[in-house]
């Protein structure tokens, strides 16, 4: 409601008229009803924007504490599946039997073919045969293990920071 248009009914009202009171106290109301829908509206998207933004922050950290979890996880699953032929860790506890040892994990995640579509089909597939016996078996691994297996592969892989190179943590 403009002021302009209040003071002109309150003249024609009356300030002594009965219906004065009731009119300016109904005014009063439904200015006031309506500037809390306005506040409460606001308060609604500001609301919703505050929870928006907490849903995005939270959904980036499982993201990254998923990720870890897929690090660890394929790491635990090398240790004990792809051990005995391959150097999985530089802490690793025992020596692969295979002599000499298939290419290192770290080595696989400097390579060529270290990127995660090449890797999961890799361990997804056999590449020992009749004419290559010597090649490695198929791990017959679940696809919960290869997503593991490459995400602990990939993250063995050496990244370049202000001129030095780190290795990323797993």
């Amino acid at each position: 409601m403009k002021w302009s248009s209040v003071s002109a009914q309150s003249v024609e009202l009356g300030r002594g008229s009965p219906l004065f009171g009731s009119w300016l106290v109904q005014s009063a109301s439904s200015c006031t009803s309506g500037l809390v829908v306005a506040m409460e509206d606001d308060m609604r998207k500001g609301l919703f924007a505050a929870l928006l933004l907490f849903e995005v922050m939270a959904s980036a950290v499982r993201g990254e504490t998923s990720y870890v979890a897929n690090v660890r996880a394929g790491r635990r699953t090398a240790e004990m599946i792809c051990a005995p032929c391959h150097v999985v860790a530089g802490d690793q506890k025992q020596e692969p039997l295979l002599r000499p040892p298939a290419q290192s994990f770290a080595e696989i995640a400097r390579g060529p073919k270290a990127d995660e579509w090449k890797l999961q089909t890799f361990l997804a597939s056999t590449h020992s045969s009749i004419s290559h016996p010597a090649n490695m078996p198929n791990p017959q691994l679940s696809e919960e293990q290869i997503r593991d297996v490459t995400a602990y592969i990939l993250s063995l892989r050496e990244r370049k920071r202000g001129g030095e190179t780190r290795k990323q943590s797993n």
